[in-house]
């Protein structure tokens, strides 16, 4: 069926018609135009469409996260929702973890300090807590996880449900300690080697205090030996005078007194000569033995060698000569 060509006047009409519909749409009155139900209706939708798309986005952001992730009612904090990641983490299956709660995983040693962080959000003093823990996963091993996460509040603010992220950082962890072992063992071992240089420099500085304790002692020993080495010689010296003067004076005595042999009548002076000088050649054979014995012994205590003396018997065997002279010049002598 073939349409016919309005006339001209029917597109006047239609032209009239539309001009107070395109007013509207200029001053954005659409209720104008479509009515008041029409509007909500469409409104509606569109927030439908845009519940299902942040629906659709949060659900691919929810399953797809590199880190685990949670949703749990309060109180109880039963699991509702779960990721695969958080499902690997733990060690359970989504469906054995729906029917756990938060705190079901969490070591019992660190549940105190858990709870008091959901407490706090729970009670609207926080919105959102963090935690490094440890969780126990389903073959009873121990592994760190960090918590963070927020409440979902309700239109009075009450918080009726919490969404947290969750990722192992049990390597980081372990790393960790190995530092801290490294670091203790390094301070173990340097305490160790200070007290054992400290021992070290100790019997050092009581060594040198013994040497230089023996140093002195030996320096004040070298003195005393340096004087009593003085004084024997001023002895041996004086020692030396005292013999040399009594060989003199008993020289003096031997032929002062007449104690001189008899010569025989025959021969006379010459017979008388030899005997004196064979005697006074025995007493200066038996001074000079003398003497030499004792310098040798003074000598051996000093540890070096010292000259004899021969002054004393040279002055007493010279003085023995001109006594004997004198007496041989004398009558009947």
């Amino acid at each position: 069926m073939s349409k016919t060509k309005p006339t001209y006047r029917e597109l006047e009409t239609r032209l009239a018609l539309a001009e107070p519909i395109i007013e509207a749409l200029k001053h954005h009155e659409v209720d104008a135009v479509v009515g008041e139900g029409k509007i909500a209706f469409l409104l509606l939708r569109k927030v439908e469409e845009a519940l299902l798309e942040s629906n659709e986005e949060f659900r691919a952001m929810f399953e797809l996260s590199g880190v685990g992730m949670v949703q749990a009612d309060t109180p109880a904090f039963r699991f509702t929702r779960v990721n695969p990641k958080f499902c690997e983490i733990a060690g359970y299956s989504a469906e054995e973890l729906l029917s756990k709660s938060y705190i079901d995983l969490t070591h019992a040693g660190d549940r105190r300090r858990d709870m008091q962080g959901l407490a706090r959000v729970i009670r609207g003093q926080a919105d959102a807590w963090s935690i490094e823990k440890r969780c126990i996963r389903k073959d009873g091993s121990v592994i760190w996880v960090a918590v963070n996460g927020a409440g979902l509040r309700d239109q009075a603010g009450r918080a009726v449900k919490f969404m947290a992220m969750i990722e192992d950082v049990t390597a980081r962890k372990q790393a960790e300690q190995q530092q801290r072992d490294a670091q203790e063992e390094l301070k173990k071992r340097v305490q160790e080697r200070t007290a054992a240089l400290s021992q070290t420099v100790q019997s050092l500085r009581s060594q040198v205090a013994k040497r230089k304790l023996a140093e002195q002692v030996l320096r004040d020993r070298s003195k005393q030996l340096r004087r009593l080495a003085s004084e024997l010689t001023l002895a041996e010296h004086r020692e030396r005078q005292r013999i040399a003067q009594i060989l003199h004076d008993h020289l003096q005595e031997l032929f002062v007194g007449g104690k001189r042999p008899k010569a025989p009548r025959r021969g006379g002076e010459r017979v008388k000569e030899n005997t004196v000088r064979q005697a006074l050649k025995e007493v200066q054979d038996l001074i000079e033995r003398f003497i030499g014995l004792t310098g040798d012994k003074a000598s051996a205590d000093r540890g070096k060698p010292m000259p004899r003396k021969k002054a004393a018997v040279k002055k007493a065997r010279k003085s023995a000569g001109e006594r004997s002279t004198e007496q041989s010049r004398l009558p009947g002598g």
